[in-house]
């Protein structure tokens, strides 16, 4: 995800732009499901600001990796083989890539 797409999700959550943006959408690697659920944490217990949020220095990722964990397991065998050669390559491929792994 590029810098201005999470950018935006950060903002339509209602969090105030503080230098702690790139910080966060580094920290959840740019995940937009993870910064829609943080960043709705941030807004109700922080008041919108992200360095209120950082200078606790926890991710608060248990629920989050609950929840991708329960939509991986949703996935077909063919949906889950082709995430887990997208994590072996950490890297844009080719289909044909993929079907070879």
């Amino acid at each position: 995800m590029k810098k201005q797409e999470a950018s935006e999700i950060l903002n339509s959550r209602g969090l105030t732009q503080d230098n702690g943006w790139e910080t966060l959408i580094k920290v959840y690697r740019g995940n937009p499901l993870s910064l829609k659920i943080i960043s709705t944490t941030i807004h109700d217990l922080f008041g919108g600001s992200i360095t209120d949020f950082l200078g606790y220095d926890t991710l608060v990722i248990g629920e989050i990796n609950d929840l991708l964990y329960q939509q991986f397991q949703r996935l077909s065998e063919l949906e889950k083989d082709i995430m887990y050669a997208l994590a072996i390559e950490q890297e844009p491929v080719s289909l044909g890539c993929i079907c070879k792994l």
